[in-house]
């Protein structure tokens, strides 16, 4: 019996991964159009920024700010950077589902999929989208604090939005320690 659980979880397992390469590289590869309201304005600051990179320690979003802008100083296609922030997005979701589902990370990952905010944080709040998911991979791993600690850094450097999510995480393992 544990022969086969190990096998059908190494199965479901391929099959997340799968369907996060599918749909990285599906939503990263989409037509820059109007009809993905922001994506127009991210690809006109792309655009701006086409010079040569400095880092900016004076910016809202201080590591996306700074990736785009590398990302844009090396004259990398404004679609390749999609394809990137899509690979954070959906690759991000899928660690974090592997690690707290490890048994059902299929079926985890298909709900995330089917979640109504997958597709617009995949194509319109890309920051916000990239941020939550390195979140999640905080949560996945709480118990190591090393980790956790660093995919919280990388969720507020990739989007200031997630303050509210961290404080509130902190203050919860802080009370959960004192229960």
């Amino acid at each position: 019996r544990k022969g086969y659980l190990q096998l059908n979880a190494q199965t479901d397992n391929k099959r997340a991964f799968i369907a996060f390469v599918f749909f990285a590289i599906f939503v990263g590869l989409r037509p820059i159009s109007a009809v993905f309201a922001d994506m127009t304005q991210y690809k006109g600051v792309y655009e701006r920024w086409g010079g040569s990179f400095t880092f900016d320690w004076d910016t809202e979003n201080l590591l996306y700010d700074n990736q785009m802008a590398w990302f844009a100083s090396i004259r990398l296609e404004p679609v390749l950077y999609y394809v990137y922030i899509a690979l954070i997005y959906f690759g991000g979701t899928y660690i974090a589902c592997r690690k707290m589902f490890p048994s059902n990370t299929y079926a985890a990952y298909l709900v995330f999929i089917a979640a109504f905010s997958t597709f617009s944080f995949g194509t319109n709040g890309i920051k916000a989208g990239s941020a939550a998911s390195m979140f999640l991979i905080a949560l996945a791993y709480r118990e190591n604090l090393k980790v956790c600690v660093l995919f919280l850094l990388l969720s507020i450097g990739l989007h200031h939005s997630m303050q509210l999510p961290i404080i509130t995480f902190v203050i919860a393992c802080i009370y959960n320690k004192k229960t």
